[in-house]
Order: C-alpha cells, then sequence, then structure tokens
C-alpha cells in the first residue's frame, strides 16, 4: 500500500532564479490563470537577438516540453542520468548543445525506490550534484495527484522553494496506473495539469518518460517527442522537433544508441542500416 508522499529536501538549491512557459493555466477543477505580457509589435520587432536558445540543441526548445518514448522493457534510466549529468555540467547531450539552467534540475523518480535510485546516479558517474534535486516517489505515487488544484498548488510550491527549473518526470506510467487513468481524455486531463504546474511552479523546461504503454496522448501533447526503440540488440534514439523559435520544424533520423563500458555515457552512431 503506498502512501502519501513527505518532504524531500536534495540540499540548498543554487543562488539564481527561473522562468516558466507564459500563458492561461486554467485547468478543468478551478485554478489560478494567468494572462501573458503584451508588448508592442515595434518592440518584438527591434529585438534581434530576443529569441530564446533551445535547452538542448533542436532537441528541447526553451520553456518546452518533451516526452520520452520507449519500447516496451527498454530501460529508459541511462538517457535519463545522461540527460540529468549533461544539463546539470552544461555539456552537450548526443552531441547537441546544452544551455545549462541556471537553477535546478528536478527529477521526479516514480519508478524505483530510494536505493534503487541511489544506485543508478552512483553508477552514472561524477557530475555536478548540488544542482539536481532528486525526489524518490516509488511509495508517494498517489501524492501526485495534480489533476486536483490544491495538491497541484501545494507541489507547485515545493518546486518553487527547489528553484526547479527543469523538470524532470521519470514516469508517468506508475501515476497512470494507479490513478486508474487510461482512457485518452483522463491523460489529457493529466498533461493539462502538467502544464498548469509548469505555470504555476515556475518551471521553464519539463521532460516526461513514457513506456511500456503507448498513450496517443503523450505523444500529441508535447512540443517534440524522443523515442528509443531496439531492432534485435540494437537500441535505437530518435526524434521529432515540432517547433523552434522561429516556427521551424527539426527532427533527427534514428541514431545507433551506445554505451562506453568504462564510463557508462550515451552517444550517438550512424546506423548503417537506418531500417
Amino acid at each position: 500500500m503506498r502512501s502519501e508522499p513527505e518532504s524531500a529536501n536534495p540540499g540548498p538549491p543554487p543562488s539564481a532564479s527561473t522562468g516558466g512557459r507564459e500563458g492561461n493555466s486554467a485547468v478543468e477543477g478551478g485554478g489560478p490563470v494567468r494572462i501573458p505580457p503584451v508588448g508592442s509589435l515595434a518592440d518584438l520587432l527591434a529585438d534581434s537577438d530576443g529569441l530564446p536558445v533551445d535547452r538542448v540543441e533542436r532537441l528541447l526548445p526553451s520553456k518546452g516540453r518533451v516526452s520520452l518514448i520507449a519500447e516496451e522493457r527498454i530501460d529508459t534510466a541511462a538517457i535519463v542520468v545522461e540527460l540529468v549529468r549533461c544539463l546539470a555540467d552544461g555539456t552537450p547531450f548526443l552531441g547537441r548543445t546544452v544551455a545549462r539552467p541556471a537553477g535546478r534540475i528536478v527529477v521526479l523518480d516514480h519508478e524505483t525506490t530510494t536505493r534503487e535510485s541511489r544506485d543508478r546516479w552512483v553508477r552514472g558517474g561524477p557530475f555536478d550534484s548540488e544542482r539536481v534535486g532528486v525526489m524518490p516517489l516509488w511509495h508517494y505515487v498517489t501524492g501526485f495527484k495534480i489533476t486536483d488544484p490544491k495538491c497541484r498548488e501545494s507541489w507547485a510550491e515545493k518546486l518553487r522553494s527547489l528553484q526547479c527549473e527543469v523538470l524532470i518526470v521519470d514516469s508517468i506510467r506508475p501515476i497512470l496506473d494507479i490513478l486508474d487513468l487510461y482512457k485518452n481524455e483522463d491523460v489529457g486531463r493529466f498533461l493539462q495539469a502538467l502544464d498548469s504546474l509548469q505555470l504555476e511552479a515556475g518551471i521553464s523546461e519539463m521532460v516526461i518518460v513514457n513506456n511500456e504503454r503507448r498513450v496517443s496522448r503523450v505523444e500529441e501533447w508535447p512540443d517534440g517527442v524522443w523515442s528509443i526503440t531496439r531492432t534485435g540488440d540494437v537500441r535505437k534514439f530518435g526524434a521529432s522537433y515540432f517547433r523552434d523559435a522561429d516556427g521551424r520544424s527539426f527532427g533527427m533520423d534514428p541514431s545507433r544508441l551506445a554505451t562506453d563500458p568504462q564510463t557508462g555515457r550515451l552517444s550517438l552512431l550512424r546506423l548503417s542500416n537506418p531500417a
């Protein structure tokens, strides 16, 4: 039987402010509404340097949302650890430039126990861990009922206190299962609640992990989709990126996802046969 979430304190956050998506945060069931600021068109046209920089070049847009979707029985832990390590250190992720967050990267880990979570981060090797907050929520999934405005308000307050700039939800499958959110419309309400949480907590970017059970809304909702598939012993990473700051679309053809046996670091190799 899983109980309610307890307070987590990953350590002192770095002194920095965080940003969030601008827009409305109304969700079914109530909640505050934020109206976006209005500026003059003349100022917008004059600001040639004002376009936001991707958090991860052509993979994770500024103030965007990405779904990481893996085929059944593919472990996503390594890619999550690699992403967090690159964000914390400001080093390239799978060969793509990273804009290092000023605030904290927070991982809501619904997949592992505290001991299992510690083990996977130890295996990930050294990096700037002071910039990362990890909340193992294996026994507290029922407490993440953010479709309830009061519950979401509590989570937003907690994430603001941690100065969360990038939020990674790993994964949403246990949440959908334990809260009986199986239909697309139910999943849509949960994703709407995530949108509101992003706004209310002042989160800049968000990545959600979904594996084992494909849900179409999870692929329709974000600004981009990262996919991990497998053919035999070969893991492949690909991405569809729906927009950038200029409104252009990008993608990444599937490439082989390789692991360095010495360091555990991930890289992409060109496939001799992409099919």
